[in-house]
């Protein structure tokens, strides 16, 4: 199918009635389910005392960031095969537009970051089996970090997604208007996945880093 003639047409081409109906019936099944499975670990985590270490509060932020996928971008990807992408125009869409996709990657990111230091978490415990290292282990602390590090580093996705009508006059799409945050549609598009290739890439070799574990280990033993 070719992707510019789907995004320029004014029906939901590319997919039949029950393409469209097995798409519809998949996510009215996945959505209950997931709900129901990220709540069920936030309040088994937040109401047993014996589930209330670092770990656990790195799952619920697992749960927390899969909870904001669920509910905010599931039901728009539900709505493509009935609406070609198509989103209404004006400030309120390019609101909804940001808020989509920010909470997307925001969500990508939290999980990766929370994986990551369950990582940090495993090492620290079998390489310094004695240390307590209660500046790493405060978990409120570490989900505000986590949380708000991953709100920084989506900032482009914030700046580049908005409502457009380029592929149709008068067919208003959320997508990354590239060329708005350096002035050049290639350089935006190089900018942002070495972005995050290079952000993710750091995120997953963290944890085997051995020249900086070292003094990193000393501070959060203080």
């Amino acid at each position: 199918m070719d992707y510019f003639k789907f995004v320029s047409s004014d029906t939901p081409v590319g997919y039949t009635k029950a393409q469209r109906a097995v798409s519809a019936a998949l996510y009215s099944i996945t959505i209950p389910v997931a709900l129901t499975g990220n709540l069920l670990l936030i309040f088994i985590v937040t109401r047993r005392p014996k589930t209330r270490t670092l770990t656990g509060f790195l799952f619920v932020n697992m749960a927390a960031a899969d909870l904001l996928v669920t509910l905010v971008d599931m039901p728009s990807a539900m709505a493509v095969p009935y609406t070609s992408i198509q989103w209404p125009p004006g400030i309120m869409g390019d609101i909804t537009c940001k808020a989509v996709y920010f909470g997307f990657f925001v969500a990508i990111t939290a999980s990766i970051l929370s994986l990551t230091l369950m990582s940090v978490d495993r090492f620290l415990g079998v390489v310094y089996p004695l240390r307590r290292f209660p500046r790493f282990r405060n978990a409120r602390l570490l989900s505000f970090i986590l949380w708000l590090s991953s709100m920084i580093f989506m900032i482009p996705v914030a700046i580049l997604w908005k409502v457009t009508d380029q592929f149709k006059p008068g067919k208003f799409q959320c997508f990354a208007s590239f060329g708005d945050l350096l002035g050049d549609y290639k350089n935006d598009i190089t900018f942002l996945y070495t972005y995050l290739f290079f952000l993710k890439y750091f995120d997953s070799t963290l944890p085997d880093n051995s020249t900086l574990w070292p003094r990193f280990s000393q501070t959060l033993a203080a």
